[in-house]
């Protein structure tokens, strides 16, 4: 059958040689013989290609596998049959929970509060500054004091303070008698400034007082002090200390002091008795004046 298609191709230019020359055909034709009169040449003639041969499909090859596994299933159940240790198992180790940290929540913003239009306060007026006029009459020059302005009346053409000084060393150059008429100058002068003085005390405001020293203590002046007012009675050995005084000791008011309290002590019962019982009267009449 083979044969044929393959003449049936050739054309009918090789019919009238097939009886001459039979052809000889095998399982697999490789080739034609034909005369050399009638062979045709490389250029004329078609070329023929068989089908290659089918190469074994991957299953066929597959199976040899398939038997050395069916094989060596006895080892495997030969295995099986030994005696296994127990294996023990293990308790399963609880997973730990992972704490989730809460998130905090955020804080809210607060709403600044409307500032409330604070009323202006009324500012009080100012006091009116008390005047030297207005305060109390002078104590009285000093003794210094009267010699300066008399100093002054001959040395008009000094400055203030070219006087002030020139004064001063005028005035430690005096002895202690060319001091006294100064001395007894300024004493009459401070007697009459108390008469005046005590007179514009009886009729004084506590209250301008008040503020007159309120003022001075802002210049870091000495408070005034009403000589006139009502004082507690003196002690007895404050009795003693003004009269201790009068004598003339010398010192400092620290050292003077010391002075009269060593004499104090030293004071016989019965001096001291006089100055206390004089003490106690005062006080007595103090009382009744102040319970009337």
């Amino acid at each position: 059958m083979f044969s044929v298609r393959l003449l049936s191709r050739l054309g009918a230019s090789i019919t009238p040689l097939a009886a001459a020359r039979p052809i000889v055909a095998s399982p697999a034709i490789s080739r034609v013989i034909l005369p050399s009169a009638t062979r045709r040449t490389f250029l004329t003639s078609t070329r023929l290609l068989l089908p290659a041969a089918a190469k074994p499909s991957a299953a066929k090859k597959a199976a040899p596998k398939s038997k050395a596994t069916t094989k060596a299933k006895p080892k495997a159940a030969a295995k099986k049959a030994t005696p296994k240790k127990k294996v023990v198992a293990k308790k399963p180790t609880p997973k730990k929970k992972k704490v989730v940290a809460k998130k905090k929540p955020a804080p809210k913003r607060k709403v600044a509060a409307k500032k409330k239009v604070a009323a202006k306060k009324k500012v009080a007026p100012k006091p009116t500054r008390i005047t030297k006029s207005m305060g109390p009459p002078s104590s009285g020059p000093t003794p210094f004091i009267v010699f300066f302005s008399e100093f002054r009346s001959k040395n008009s053409t000094l400055g203030l303070v070219e006087g002030a000084r020139n004064a001063g060393v005028a005035w430690n150059a005096l002895s202690d008698e060319e001091k006294q008429p100064y001395f007894a100058q300024s004493a009459a002068a401070k007697a009459a400034a108390k008469v005046v003085r005590d007179a514009w005390f009886s009729d004084a405001d506590p209250k301008l007082l008040r503020r007159l020293n309120a003022q001075r203590k802002t210049q870091n002046k000495t408070r005034i002090v009403n000589p006139i007012r009502e004082r507690r009675p003196l002690t007895g050995f404050m009795r003693f200390f003004q009269d201790f005084r009068k004598t003339g000791p010398v010192g400092t008011v620290v050292e003077v002091a010391k002075q009269s309290g060593a004499a104090w002590r030293a004071l016989p019962e019965s001096e001291k008795e006089a100055y206390n019982s004089a003490s106690l009267a005062e006080r007595k009449a103090h009382e009744e004046s102040r319970s009337n």
